[in-house]
């Protein structure tokens, strides 16, 4: 039993160290993940853009405290972003600008979790 947890803590510690290591690029063209992990490095240009989706995640009942994260995707690829990036809001905005000129349709809780996000 102690084995099982020490094997899940340390592929907790593993994920969590290949997320600090991951950069996010943004440019005009579109979004970049690089990260150490096999399969961790990933692009989706704006143009090729399927899917934006901006999920809360509440870590108390009154829903005080939590994170967000988004999610991009295209036809083969999609990149998480947790709000723990340091300019996650900006790379919110990125997207859904992006989501917007693709004319892509945001679920109800991605929409509202926008306005949530935005000043």
């Amino acid at each position: 039993m102690l084995g099982a947890v020490a094997v899940l803590f340390l592929v907790y510690f593993a994920r969590t160290v290949c997320r600090q290591l991951t950069h996010i690029e943004l440019d005009e063209t579109g979004i970049r993940a690089r990260g150490p992990a096999f399969g961790a490095s990933a692009a989706i240009r704006w143009d090729d853009l399927r899917l934006f989706r901006l999920d809360y995640y509440s870590t108390r009942a009154d829903r005080e405290g939590g994170w967000m994260q988004l999610k991009l995707a295209d036809a083969q690829r999609t990149i998480r972003i947790d709000s723990d990036l340091d300019g996650f809001a900006q790379v919110v905005e990125c997207a859904a600008q992006a989501a917007a000129r693709r004319e892509l349709a945001l679920d109800a809780a991605s929409l509202a979790n926008l306005q949530a996000l935005r000043p």
